[in-house]
């Protein structure tokens, strides 16, 4: 029985001390994007492109053989939901209730 005791304070000794000197860091957000230092993703003739909607369309993946429920995909990633359009674009949503984040 002592010996349950005494091993049990060692376990309980080592994460103490295994807690006390492990810094605490904030927790960063999974989807933060971390730029270089010109301060954009991309050169800013790619950008321009990024940032046209019929470019990205073209990009996006085919989706027109999914129908019905299959269709509504939910991924919830740190408090937030994608959706996935009908057009194969990806946003983020808070909103649970939306269509097509069910």
């Amino acid at each position: 029985m002592v010996k349950v005791f005494l091993h049990l304070g060692w376990l309980v000794a080592f994460l103490v001390a295994v807690s006390i000197a492990r810094p605490v860091h904030p927790r960063a957000r999974a989807y933060e994007l971390i730029l270089p230092a010109g301060g954009t993703a991309a050169p800013p003739a790619e950008q321009a492109l990024a940032d046209d909607g019929a470019v990205r369309s073209e990009r996006s993946t085919n989706l027109s053989h999914i129908t019905g429920t299959a269709r509504k995909i939910q991924m919830y990633i740190k408090n937030r939901y994608l959706q996935i359009l009908p057009d194969g674009t990806v946003n983020g949503t808070s909103d649970d209730g939306n269509d097509y984040s069910e």
